[in-house]
């Protein structure tokens, strides 16, 4: 895309609110903002071709499906709501968009992508540059910044057209009631499909298990169990570029067990659910959502239940068995709660930390039980093996805030604490001595990790490179040097570099560590240094 223009992601939901709009000017008749049961009504006559208001028709909305369709049915269809509904059909109310065929034979004229009304495009390479659906719809004559649209009727097919076919049957009453005759999917226009596919997301959105299971009932997902929805809040709360997510993303976050396994059932059923589970969308997946609070969520006692995650991930996980969905853990899952991938160019460290800063965020009653559970066998362990360089971003997080004893315990408690000695365990420690941790951080931190089993007075890891006291003696942490010390790191010991910890930190110019070595060398209890060793340590002290 040219610098500086809109990315095809905030133009679509931007179009959607426009036509949402000028779908408002058009029928909003008492001009309230909304439309109540009667003005919907009309519009999706309108849309749909047909005068009739028989419940039969494509183009008739009964009193309970409108009622599913808005939060508030006494008030009516809202502007959001509308351009949420506008987006379950694909970006129009009742066109068979390009990117959502919705399973329909490819020989029928349905495919056609004016088959029922203009449209707004849902793939990608559609969105931008073409006449507003509702230009087409609405007959304006001008687009809002396009070109001139055509008349609306000059687009029909034959088969669509409002000319007489038989009697006072025209083309496309023929043509529904002969699809009607055929069975098949129970939605027998794209503009009925749009409605169910807004009733089913609005039932999520309320969390009401009763009414998404009447639906799924009637097969109203018959076209795709997780169809891709608008969801700007997860958008802003995730950060992505993407706006629109799986149906079943939109479950997890809102957080009601029931609905999710309805959701899940109908995925299992179509023979969809292994990949809803292992659905990747910039490097989130379904994982990360399921841990994550809504904005609906209050605390304790704050007079509404909290999502229950970890019921929540309990099910997810013994999904995940059920559809043996082993290619997806080919790392321990516990990873995919604490990292973004790693993309050059596109993410620094704190974006790549943005799944645990958002675990984190939740009570200290709700987050180590998640981290329990994505630590137990079903989860893969414990990541042992995972880079030090990594482990210390999660480490920085974890101290600073005060939550590495909580989060080592929560590992424990299901038998998976990291492992002394291991490349996660050398992370962890050096991750306490960087400068976005406090030296009261840090000395919390370091105690957690020597109850957990840290050895001063040996290498972090197999290699020899890191040992406790070089490392601390290099990033200048004097607070550390000395607890180390107290608990009888050997000042003398040499790395595989052949290098003490007062060498590293006469490199490393680090002049209060070797203050603190210098200190620490007179009253250490170790075997006596060498008077040459003893003298270099002492004269940088004094910055001689």
């Amino acid at each position: 895309e040219p610098a500086g223009c809109q990315s095809t992601n905030e133009v679509y939901p931007e179009k959607l609110k426009t036509l949402a709009s000028l779908l408002l000017d058009r029928f909003d008749a008492d001009g309230d903002g909304a439309l109540c049961l009667h003005e919907a009504r009309a519009m999706f006559r309108s849309v749909a071709g047909f005068e009739s208001s028989d419940i039969r028709n494509p183009g008739a909305l009964s009193t309970a499906a409108f009622r599913h369709l808005c939060a508030d049915s006494v008030r009516g269809l809202c502007h959001l709501e509308l351009a949420r509904l506008l987006d379950a059909g694909g970006g129009s109310l009742g066109g068979a968009s390009r990117g959502h065929p919705r399973g329909l034979s490819d020989c029928g004229p349905w495919m056609s992508a004016s088959a029922v009304t203009g449209r707004l495009a849902a793939g990608p390479s559609e969105q931008v540059g073409e006449t507003c659906c509702a230009l087409q719809l609405l007959g304006e004559e001008q687009a809002v910044d396009g070109p001139k649209s055509k008349d609306f009727t000059s687009t029909y097919s034959t088969w669509q057209g409002r000319s007489v076919g038989s009697g006072s049957i025209s083309h496309r009453q023929s043509f529904r009631t002969e699809q009607r005759q055929l069975g098949g999917p129970p939605a027998l226009s794209a503009l009925e499909d749009t409605a169910s596919i807004g009733r089913v997301v609005q039932a999520v959105r309320r969390n009401d298990s009763a009414v998404l299971s009447e639906l799924l009932s009637s097969n109203a997902l018959w076209s795709g169990p997780n169809p891709l929805i608008l969801e700007e809040e997860l958008h802003q709360l995730l950060g992505t570029e993407c706006v629109r997510f799986p149906l079943l993303w939109l479950a997890a976050f809102i957080g009601g067990l029931e609905v999710w396994e309805l959701l899940t059932k109908e995925a299992l059923g179509q023979g969809m659910l292994q990949q809803a589970l292992e659905q990747d969308i910039e490097g989130w997946t379904l994982l990360s959502i399921l841990c994550l609070a809504t904005a609906k969520e209050l605390p304790p006692g704050g007079g509404a239940v909290p999502k229950d995650s970890l019921a929540l991930l309990k099910s997810y996980l013994r999904q995940l068995d059920g559809t043996q969905g082993f290619g997806f853990r080919t790392e321990p899952l516990l990873l995919r709660c604490l990292f973004l991938p790693q993309q050059e160019g596109k993410r620094d460290n704190t974006e790549m930390m943005r799944p645990l800063q958002l675990l984190l965020s939740r009570d200290t009653s709700i987050w180590p039980s998640l981290v329990s559970e994505l630590v137990s066998d079903k989860g893969g362990g414990f990541p042992d093996d995972e880079e030090p360089a990594r482990m210390s971003l999660v480490s920085v997080l974890l101290s600073a805030n005060f939550a590495l004893g909580v989060f080592v315990e929560a590992c424990a408690a299901a038998g998976a604490a990291p492992k002394p000695g291991s490349q996660s365990f050398a992370g962890l420690y050096l991750g306490l001595l960087k400068d976005a941790v406090s030296p009261e951080c840090s000395s919390a931190a370091l105690a957690v990790l020597l109850r957990a089993g840290l050895l001063p007075g040996t290498p972090l890891t197999s290699g020899a490179e890191h040992w406790p006291l070089h490392a601390a003696a290099r990033h200048d942490r004097a607070d550390v040097v000395e607890v180390l010390l107290l608990a009888r790191a050997d000042p003398y010991a040499r790395n595989s570099r052949g290098q003490t910890a007062g060498d590293v930190a006469r490199k490393s110019r680090s002049l209060k560590a070797m203050a603190a070595l210098a200190r620490g060398a007179q009253s250490a209890p170790h075997a006596v240094m060498k008077g040459k060793e003893q003298h270099v340590l002492e004269d940088a002290a004094c910055g001689q």
